[in-house]
């Protein structure tokens, strides 16, 4: 007799596959509610890099330095759906995964705006004996030293992020009450905190994607 734990599993792992098979032709997109002011994030596509092997220093350095240069690998499915001239502007990070990225979901009929306070989140490789080690050891490790604050010369700290992210916030707000609709391609960690304010701020999540790529999340509040 199978375990019940096991079949309880089982059950999940089926539901999951069904829930994913039925939605993968949805897209999300505003509403039509003249009440509400609405602002979408975006995280950026998969870039179009190598993000796995054995490296030493020099190589998660040199990943890094590439992982802010390139574009992104092209998905089979576009999940956003944005109607033509719903929304004035459509606002990226300067970074070309998240420039890439506005541009290959909504195409030329739009136009862009490329905002240096939208950047990812800096990160540093931190300063250790070049051991050869997963490359996500290396990425994790550097992220969470930064965030601790022992990992950040040379660079933007962990404080001084979140200052920009809340500034970020505030940005967003004010063209919503503007516009109504407001529209931003950026990064993960980013959007984590511009999510966190922007709800201090009187918005209500109604819809979180996560933090995969190309996830979506959608913020509203009432005028």
């Amino acid at each position: 007799m199978m375990n019940w734990k096991l079949y309880v599993v089982f059950l999940l792992a089926v539901l999951q596959y069904t829930i994913v098979q039925g939605q993968e032709d949805i897209k999300l997109g505003f509403v039509d509610d003249e009440s509400i002011i609405q602002i979408m994030l975006i995280r950026h596509g998969e870039p179009d890099l190598k993000k796995d092997g054995w490296v030493g220093r020099r190589g998660a350095e040199e990943y890094f330095r590439d992982y802010d240069s390139v574009n992104i690998i092209i998905p089979e499915f576009l999940p956003i759906h944005l109607k033509p001239g719903e929304v004035k502007c459509v606002y990226t990070s300067t970074l070309p995964r998240s420039s890439h990225t506005a541009m290959v979901l909504f195409g030329e009929g739009f136009d862009y705006c490329p905002m240096y306070m939208f950047r990812e989140f800096e990160r540093r490789v931190f300063n250790f004996i070049s051991l050869r080690l997963p490359l996500k050891l290396w990425t994790t490790i550097s992220r969470g030293l930064w965030i601790i604050g022992i990992n950040q010369r040379d660079i933007e700290s962990f404080r001084k992020a979140k200052k920009r992210a809340r500034e970020g916030a505030e940005f967003l707000d004010e063209r919503a009450m503007e516009d109504e609709k407001v529209i931003l391609v950026a990064h993960g960690f980013l959007n984590r905190y511009l999510k966190k304010y922007l709800v201090d701020m009187g918005y209500e999540l109604k819809v979180d994607g996560g933090s995969g790529y190309l996830s979506s999340s959608i913020l509203v509040k009432k005028k």
